[in-house]
C-alpha cells in the first residue's frame, strides 16, 4: 500500500535501517543468513541509487534533510532442500522467503509506503527462468541469492512509480 503522501521525488536521502531477521534463519547457519542480509542491503542500494542522491545508513540522518528511512525485515528464510525435491517432488523442498518493508518520512515519521513479498523457489518468472544458466542446480541457498535481486527491483519500482 502506498499513500498519497508519497511523493519519493521531494526526497534526496534514503536511509536504510538493518535489515531485521525476527522470524527468518531457523533453516539456515548465522552466516547463510548474514550473507543473505549483505546481498539484500547491496541490491537495495543499487536500486535506489538510481532515484536518490544520497544512500545513507538510518542511523546517519543529518538532521533537517529531506530523507526517506527505509525498513526491511526477512520473516522467513527456508533453502531449497534438494533431496526432498526429489524424494517427493512437486517443489515441497522449494527455497521460500519473505520479505516486509516500508518507507517512512524520517522528517515526521509518516508512512509513506508499506510492502510485502514472499517468493518461493521455481521458474515461474522470466528473470528466474533465464538465471538458470546462473545457477544450473538451483541447490540450497541459490533461489535465496536471486530473491534478494527480484525484491530490490520491486522496491525500486514503488518508488519509480510515485515520483
Amino acid at each position: 500500500r502506498v499513500s498519497e503522501a508519497a511523493h519519493f521525488s521531494s526526497y534526496d536521502t534514503l536511509a536504510i535501517s538493518a535489515v531485521e531477521t525476527k522470524l527468518a534463519g531457523q533453516n539456515v547457519a548465522p552466516e547463510d543468513l548474514k550473507n543473505l542480509v549483505n546481498a539484500l542491503e547491496t541490491n537495495v542500494r543499487k536500486e535506489m541509487s538510481k532515484y536518490f542522491k544520497n544512500i545513507i545508513s538510518a542511523g546517519e540522518i543529518p538532521a533537517g534533510s529531506k530523507a526517506v528511512r527505509l525498513d526491511l525485515s526477512l520473516t522467513e528464510v527456508k533453502p531449497t532442500d534438494v533431496a526432498m525435491n526429489l524424494i517427493v517432488g512437486f517443489g515441497a523442498g522449494n527455497a521460500t522467503a519473505s520479505v516486509e518493508g516500508r518507507f517512512i518520512d524520517a522528517r515526521n515519521g509518516r508512512e509513506l509506503a508499506a510492502f510485502m513479498d514472499r517468493k518461493k523457489g521455481s521458474p515461474f518468472t522470466k528473470k528466474e527462468f533465464d538465471a538458470g544458466a546462473k545457477f544450473p542446480n538451483w541447490s540450497e541457498l541459490r533461489y535465496l541469492y536471486l530473491f534478494t535481486e527480484i525484491w530490490a527491483e520491486n522496491i525500486s519500482n514503488i518508488v519509480k512509480s510515485n515520483r
